[in-house]
């Protein structure tokens, strides 16, 4: 399901928010690190990384949304629905599972300080067919 860009503030800042209260490192990723930090689409899901050894406990975070069960190995990962909106949580086996600090960023967004991947890390890993790449790397060019 493809939402409106402004419907998505309040779900990335209660997962965030959720995330953070729990003490969980996590960072937005993938093409998510790129709306986080102003490059607005329609987004078909919100991709967070945990770090390696808490996605059970961001699991029972999120048990009140009816999460799918974990799943992967590497990553592991489980999806759950929050306001309509598609939410994949995920965690690599590495010695942090959310990669070295400069890789993570804080950006304000909506008025409040998430973590995400910096930019460049998922525009240099785009598959060259992805339908915003173009206007993505311009966006983060003209900035």
């Amino acid at each position: 399901m493809l939402t409106r860009p402004d419907q998505w503030s309040p779900i990335i800042l209660e997962v965030c928010q959720t995330l953070e209260k729990a003490e969980i490192r996590y960072h937005a990723d993938a093409s998510s690190s790129l709306y986080v930090h102003g490059f607005a689409f329609n987004m078909d899901d919100f991709d967070v990384t945990v770090e390696w050894g808490k996605i059970d406990q961001a699991l029972a975070l999120f048990e009140h949304c009816n999460p799918s069960p974990i799943s992967g190995t590497n990553p592991r990962q489980f999806t759950f629905r929050l306001y309509g909106c598609l939410v994949d949580i995920m965690s690599y086996e590495s010695k942090t599972g959310i990669g070295p600090d400069d890789e993570r960023t804080q950006v304000m967004f909506a008025g409040y300080r998430v973590w995400s991947k910096v930019p460049a890390f998922y525009l240099s890993r785009m598959r060259k067919d992805h339908p915003i790449r173009a206007q993505a790397h311009q966006f983060f060019t003209d900035e």
